[in-house]
């Protein structure tokens, strides 16, 4: 082997390892919080430094710069019980106008439901009101087609006897 392709070699090796190390080095961009607390772990969540995560009560918390992701980890089982630590979640969600949006949807969907349920009794009522003109304009058509065939046979009666 010459000189010159064992300096490619080593140059080439060189980068590679580089390279590596720098892959290696990526998540020291990273930050690491232990759940519930650094005393006593359950769990260990890594997130982004620039998602500024945060220690919340009995947990960690963290969010997207764009906004776009939020990752809340919280440890159940305390001694409050299943139910008292899901209604600390949901207002930490309100805190965090999470919930607030989903609500405000809801909301709008429940208004537009009563406006279609507005319009369908109106409606109802219209068609109720159509059917029993219907059913009077029946009866009119009945009566007078009773009339004319009465009023037939009589004039008949009346030309048979001269």
């Amino acid at each position: 082997m010459t000189t010159a392709a064992f300096r490619r070699i080593m140059i080439k090796s060189i980068l590679t390892l580089v390279a590596v190390s720098s892959l290696v080095a990526a998540p020291a961009f990273a930050k690491t919080l232990k759940v519930p607390s650094d005393e006593f772990p359950i769990a260990s969540i890594t997130m982004p430094n620039d998602w500024e995560p945060e220690e919340i009560n009995n947990g960690v918390a963290g969010e997207s710069p764009d906004k776009a992701v939020y990752l809340a980890a919280v440890a159940v089982g305390s001694e409050k019980g299943m139910n008292s630590e899901l209604d600390d979640t949901f207002e930490f969600l309100k805190e965090h106008k999470r919930v607030e949006a989903q609500q405000s949807k809801i909301e709008e969907q429940e208004a537009t439901i009563a406006e279609l349920k507005s319009r369908a009794a109106r409606q109802q009522k219209g068609m109720d009101v159509l059917t029993a003109q219907l059913k009077e304009q029946t009866a009119q058509i009945q009566k007078v087609s009773t009339q004319v065939q009465i009023s037939r046979s009589a004039t008949k009666v009346t030309f048979n006897n001269p």
